[in-house]
């Protein structure tokens, strides 16, 4: 249900849509920048930011012709887990 969720948000420029982090649109992008700046900084998903209307999306673009279904299932899954850790409760 994440994967869907996490994949539909990107897709709609709407990070995160139907949970916790969903809200205005100005906080919907500021969690798809969030995201984007987690996926990032584990250095091996390169994806980047573009706005469209007004809203902020987190984008992947493929150009290698060497590229497989499992290095964007591998995306994918860093991208699940990093909004995984963005939806969960912090200890403080």
């Amino acid at each position: 249900m994440l994967r869907r969720n996490v994949l539909a948000g990107l897709a709609a420029g709407t990070a995160l849509a139907g949970t916790a982090l969903a809200g205005s649109a100005a906080a919907q992008d500021e969690a798809t920048r969030r995201l984007l700046e987690r996926v990032i900084a584990r250095g091996r998903v390169m994806l980047t930011g573009c706005t469209v209307d007004g809203r902020f999306l987190a984008r992947v673009c493929v150009l290698s012709f060497r590229t497989r279904g499992r290095h964007v299932e591998a995306a994918v899954d860093q991208i699940i887990e990093e909004a995984a850790g963005l939806l969960s409760p912090r200890d403080e």
